[in-house]
């Protein structure tokens, strides 16, 4: 991650990591946030996570492991301590609910959420991050997040989710407001005869690094 980060003629890289397995997101934000502590060791919480999902991932376990992919929004916040923002959950479990809500803006580290019960019937295609929200943060997408018309190949596909436009539109916002310093795309199963959706999860990753270089906040 390091090296990635350091990379180019500005030494200001900016790592895209690719994955089926959600969990590959939570060591890539630990390791971003050391490299940004190094850069500032006197700003406690340098980054915030944005995640673009279906679920919350706020469980503490799943199956029996602290390390699911139902579990990396918790091990980020919980273990890591960092804020999050999460778009477009729309399946949470009880636990799930009863953790969010005792974390509310105003907390320490709160957790943010722009459901898709909301934002969808609501068209919302850009949302404003509050004053305090970290001015650097790492973007988890799990394919999941937009609407299973758009990327059925996916373990866990919930009806329902972000349409194409709307989530480039609303990342758009968000990289003219915090720097993105990272980004995954995860969660795309392959299904055989289905290489649209190959396809979608590549042209996906390939508009986010276009949406981040045009950002003028680095």
């Amino acid at each position: 991650m390091t090296a990635a980060l350091t990379v180019g003629k500005e030494r200001r890289g900016i790592p895209v990591l690719l994955g089926g397995e959600h969990s590959i997101t939570t060591p890539a934000v630990d390791a971003l946030q050391a490299h940004l502590r190094n850069q500032s060791p006197d700003e406690p919480a340098p980054i915030g996570l944005i995640q673009i999902d279906a679920h919350a991932d706020l469980r503490d376990t799943y199956d029996g492991s602290p390390h699911s992919h139902a579990c990396i929004a918790r091990r980020v916040h919980g273990d890591l301590k960092i804020p999050l923002l999460q778009i477009g959950v729309r399946s949470l479990s009880p636990e799930e609910v009863i953790y969010r809500a005792a974390w509310p803006a105003g907390s320490d580290r709160p957790i943010l959420h722009h459901d898709a019960a909301t934002i969808v019937p609501g068209q919302v295609t850009a949302i404003t991050l509050p004053e305090d929200f970290p001015r650097h943060a790492y973007l988890t997408i799990d394919v999941d997040g937009l609407d299973s018309s758009i990327i059925p190949a996916t373990g866990t596909p919930v009806p329902g989710g972000l349409s194409w436009y709307q989530t480039l539109s609303i990342l758009e916002s968000l990289s003219m407001q915090t720097s993105i310093d990272a980004f995954d795309v995860v969660e795309l199963a392959p299904m055989q005869g289905m290489h649209g959706c190959n396809y979608t999860a590549a042209d996906l990753t390939y508009r986010v690094m276009g949406i981040l270089a045009r950002s003028t906040i680095r």
